[in-house]
């Protein structure tokens, strides 16, 4: 069996495993926005699901397409530049998940749903049963050039965590290691900039040739 089989093989068997475990599922990079670095299709979902009146506020329930767009651009673009903020004003992935966003003309959108300490709230246990955990095989991540990455996983939109999945029988953890050094430069791409991009940058050993996870 073939390095490239091996991997293809776990990448898939780990996709297919989240899928069937509650993730949503995208076999390719499509619909994944690699110059904000978000999934906008989750982030949107989740922000009409939790807080429908919030949104309202800035993409119009009954308006027409023109003015749906509109909106959401409004809140992708806010996003992306909270994002994009230093950390000590309140930027990057983890802060925006720990206290939300501000869109004018709306109150603060949160952007996780911790679980409950207990069942006393059924709301706070329904909005943390759609907090939204997908996962994207094959991103084409660069603004700049067509390489990919195995996995991406996202919350709610946001990036999680990145994995390359390597073959003990070719190649090691450590190869993994020096493809993000050396292939994988954070300089210009929003996905691997520290903070900015996925929490976790990293890749997966397989060790063995049922890929076994």
């Amino acid at each position: 069996m073939s390095q490239q089989h091996q991997e293809k093989k776990l990448q898939q068997e780990i996709a297919t495993y989240l899928s069937e475990h509650g993730w949503l599922h995208s076999p390719s990079s499509e619909g994944y926005d690699k110059e904000r670095a978000i999934f906008p299709e989750d982030v949107l979902g989740w922000l009409e699901d939790t807080d429908p009146e919030n949104f309202a506020k800035v993409v119009p329930p009954h308006g027409d397409d023109a003015a749906r767009a509109k909106g959401e651009h409004r809140i992708l673009d806010r996003l992306t530049s909270q994002l994009a903020q230093p950390e000590r004003d309140g930027g990057g992935v983890l802060n925006v998940l720990r206290k939300g966003f501000l869109v004018p003309g709306a109150r603060r959108f949160k952007m996780l749903q911790m679980p409950p300490a207990d069942d006393r709230n059924p709301q706070i246990a329904a909005r943390y049963a759609q907090n939204r955990l997908r996962v994207v095989q094959e991103v084409v991540y660069s603004t700049r050039k067509a390489d990919r990455i195995d996995l991406v996983l996202f919350l709610n939109g946001l990036p999680m965590a990145t994995v390359e999945i390597k073959t003990n029988y070719t190649q090691s953890l450590q190869e993994a290691i020096k493809q993000y050094e050396n292939d994988r430069k954070p300089a210009g791409e929003p996905l691997l900039t520290p903070f900015r991009g996925a929490l976790v940058v990293g890749g997966r050993d397989v060790v063995d040739s049922g890929g076994g996870a």
